[in-house]
Protein backbone atom coordinates (compact mmCIF):
# COMPACT_ATOMS: atom_id res chain seq x y z
CA UNK A 1 0.00 0.00 0.00
CA UNK A 2 3.17 2.50 1.15
CA UNK A 3 4.28 1.96 -3.11
CA UNK A 4 0.76 2.57 -4.15
CA UNK A 5 0.53 6.16 -2.17
CA UNK A 6 4.10 7.24 -3.45
CA UNK A 7 3.76 5.94 -6.88
CA UNK A 8 0.12 8.66 -6.47
CA UNK A 9 2.01 11.36 -4.75
CA UNK A 10 5.08 11.31 -7.57
CA UNK A 11 2.20 11.17 -10.02
CA UNK A 12 0.77 14.67 -8.49
CA UNK A 13 3.90 16.37 -8.45
CA UNK A 14 4.93 15.00 -11.70
CA UNK A 15 1.12 16.62 -13.30
CA UNK A 16 1.56 19.82 -10.97
CA UNK A 17 5.68 20.38 -12.32
CA UNK A 18 4.13 20.09 -16.66
CA UNK A 19 1.22 22.90 -15.90
CA UNK A 20 2.59 26.57 -17.24
CA UNK A 21 3.00 28.77 -14.34
CA UNK A 22 -0.01 31.14 -14.21
CA UNK A 23 0.51 34.71 -11.99
CA UNK A 24 -1.20 38.19 -12.53
CA UNK A 25 0.15 41.07 -13.70
CA UNK A 26 -0.69 44.88 -13.78
CA UNK A 27 0.61 48.33 -14.89
CA UNK A 28 2.46 49.81 -12.09
CA UNK A 29 2.38 53.44 -12.45
CA UNK A 30 5.05 55.67 -10.21
CA UNK A 31 3.66 55.81 -6.19
CA UNK A 32 0.84 53.36 -6.92
CA UNK A 33 -0.44 51.89 -3.98
CA UNK A 34 -2.57 48.77 -4.84
CA UNK A 35 -3.47 47.06 -8.29
CA UNK A 36 -6.50 45.27 -8.67
CA UNK A 37 -10.23 45.62 -8.45
CA UNK A 38 -12.98 43.69 -6.67
CA UNK A 39 -14.44 41.69 -9.03
CA UNK A 40 -17.94 39.73 -9.02
CA UNK A 41 -18.63 36.28 -10.29
CA UNK A 42 -22.32 34.25 -10.24
CA UNK A 43 -22.07 30.25 -8.69
CA UNK A 44 -23.64 27.39 -9.95
CA UNK A 45 -25.35 24.26 -8.35
CA UNK A 46 -21.86 22.37 -7.97
CA UNK A 47 -19.76 25.17 -7.14
CA UNK A 48 -18.04 25.54 -3.47
CA UNK A 49 -15.96 28.23 -2.76
CA UNK A 50 -13.08 25.75 -2.80
CA UNK A 51 -13.59 25.56 -6.50
CA UNK A 52 -14.28 28.89 -6.79
CA UNK A 53 -11.14 30.07 -5.73
CA UNK A 54 -9.17 27.67 -7.98
CA UNK A 55 -10.67 28.92 -10.68
CA UNK A 56 -9.80 32.63 -10.27
CA UNK A 57 -6.23 31.30 -9.02
CA UNK A 58 -7.15 32.55 -5.68
CA UNK A 59 -6.86 31.81 -2.05
CA UNK A 60 -9.45 29.81 -0.12
CA UNK A 61 -9.11 32.27 3.05
CA UNK A 62 -8.86 35.35 1.21
CA UNK A 63 -11.93 34.41 -0.87
CA UNK A 64 -14.05 33.44 2.36
CA UNK A 65 -12.83 37.01 3.75
CA UNK A 66 -14.57 38.59 1.04
CA UNK A 67 -17.68 36.28 1.49
CA UNK A 68 -18.04 36.11 4.85
CA UNK A 69 -21.54 34.95 4.83
CA UNK A 70 -21.82 32.40 1.93
CA UNK A 71 -21.87 28.54 3.24
CA UNK A 72 -18.33 27.04 2.10
CA UNK A 73 -19.79 24.28 0.87
CA UNK A 74 -23.25 25.08 -0.68
CA UNK A 75 -23.22 28.43 -1.59
CA UNK A 76 -26.15 28.17 -3.50
CA UNK A 77 -26.84 28.68 -7.39
CA UNK A 78 -27.19 31.99 -8.81
CA UNK A 79 -25.39 34.01 -5.85
CA UNK A 80 -23.39 37.03 -6.92
CA UNK A 81 -19.74 36.51 -4.78
CA UNK A 82 -17.05 39.10 -4.27
CA UNK A 83 -13.70 37.99 -6.23
CA UNK A 84 -11.15 39.21 -3.99
CA UNK A 85 -8.35 40.54 -7.05
CA UNK A 86 -7.10 43.79 -5.27
CA UNK A 87 -4.33 44.36 -3.51
CA UNK A 88 -1.75 46.49 -1.77
CA UNK A 89 1.52 46.54 -2.69
CA UNK A 90 3.79 46.55 0.05
CA UNK A 91 6.37 50.10 0.62
CA UNK A 92 9.71 48.25 -0.55
CA UNK A 93 11.63 49.30 -3.53
CA UNK A 94 10.59 48.68 -7.15
CA UNK A 95 12.92 47.02 -8.45
CA UNK A 96 12.33 43.75 -10.32
CA UNK A 97 10.18 41.54 -9.48
CA UNK A 98 8.24 42.07 -5.59
CA UNK A 99 7.26 39.34 -3.83
CA UNK A 100 4.67 40.24 -1.07
CA UNK A 101 5.35 37.63 1.44
CA UNK A 102 2.86 39.28 4.16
Amino acid sequence: MLKIAFASWASLVALAAALPARAMEFPLEKGQVAVGAIDDATTRDDDTMLDLARQFDDGYVDFMAANPRVDPWHPGHGKTIAVPNFFILPDAPRTGIVINLG
